[in-house]
């Protein structure tokens, strides 16, 4: 998921906002890199990129952005960022912070997600994706999605298939419909769309047969193959769903709560995608903020939430908060 640096988010790669006082920053700014397997990265501006410590619960030095960066998408191995500034992806090195060649994509183009491998970029368009090689900067053939004006597109962890979510106009023209159009990346075709009731979030699941997509409260499976909304799994403990994460095995979802009903905490919520039933929830420190994202380690044992200022680990395995005793959160510089 591409992180906008005009709203809060957070994507393998977090995102959010905080203060620190001087000798705060100071610290940060002496620090050494971290190696790029032992961090998530949180995107603030100012001051940039921010890598977040995961063994010692702490913010590593920031690494600058370019002016004008609108998103920012890091690979799956986190070794590389791309940034957009304009009609160009900004390659920028993770470990020693160093920027590449530009790499041009279309001018009007919106969102973009970068392949597991991180070989290729596929970008948003109008009605159509186009695919960018990263290694050499040449675009390849548009794929058409004629069904939506696309705002978002999503890539299954396996590759072979993509999500684009948007809107388009009823048969009336009166009006708007919310639609998940699925995408054969191999084929380079799209597929048939289906229609959903609202979209505040979505999520892919790693084979790319199914997606999830957050309305209010209820989260719907989408049968990708053949277009057919599952059976909704509604969740009245929260007031609407903020961020979805998968889990690699594709078993479970990880839905977060947008603004909480009241102190002390926000909610995560474990649902079981085999028998769509939602699990006990898991409270996290996060009152009064929304949960704006989710993002799962790729071991699979710890989640990471973010909420405002904040970077909320949590234990998948015993359900909790894991955290040194006395360390609320990880708060972000600014």
């Amino acid at each position: 998921m591409v992180a906008a640096l005009a709203v809060t988010g957070l994507a393998l790669m977090l995102a959010g906002c905080g203060s620190r006082n001087a000798q705060q920053l100071a610290d940060i700014s002496v620090r050494q890199p971290l190696p790029v397997n032992s961090a998530v990265y949180v995107v603030n501006i100012p001051p940039g990129l921010i890598p977040v410590d995961l063994a010692h619960h702490r913010t590593a030095r920031p690494i600058a952005l370019p002016n004008g960066a609108t998103a920012v998408e890091v690979t799956s191995d986190r070794s590389t960022a791309y940034v957009r500034v304009g009609a160009s992806l900004v390659p920028l090195d993770l470990s020693s912070g160093a920027r590449g060649q530009p790499i041009a994509v279309p001018a009007g183009s919106s969102a973009y997600a970068i392949t597991a491998d991180g070989r290729t970029a596929y970008v948003l368009d109008g009605r159509a994706i186009v695919p960018i090689d990263l290694r050499t900067g040449s675009a390849g053939r548009r794929i058409l999605v004629p069904d939506l004006s696309g705002g978002n597109i999503i890539i299954a962890a396996r590759g072979r298939t993509a999500c684009v979510t948007g809107s388009t106009i009823t048969a009336s023209g009166l009006g708007e419909h919310q639609v998940v159009e699925p995408v054969d990346l191999a084929t380079g075709k799209a597929k048939r769309p289906s229609i959903v009731p609202s979209l505040l979030d979505a999520a892919i699941a790693p084979d790319g047969r199914e997606a999830y997509v957050a309305s209010g409260n209820v989260l719907e499976p989408v049968d990708l193959a053949t277009g057919k909304a599952g059976r909704p799994i509604r969740l009245s403990m929260l007031l609407g769903i903020g961020a979805i994460a998968i889990a690699a095995d594709g078993r479970t979802a990880y839905v977060g709560n947008l603004k909480p009903e009241g102190p002390p905490y926000g909610i995560v919520v474990p649902i079981d995608l085999t028998t769509l039933r939602a699990e006990p929830t898991i409270r996290v420190p996060s009152y009064p903020y929304s949960i704006t994202d989710i993002v799962i380690a790729p071991d699979g044992r710890t989640a990471y939430v973010a909420a405002n200022s904040a970077v909320i680990p949590i234990d998948l395995q015993a359900r909790t908060i894991s955290m040194p005793a006395g360390i609320q959160a990880i708060t972000l510089a600014p």
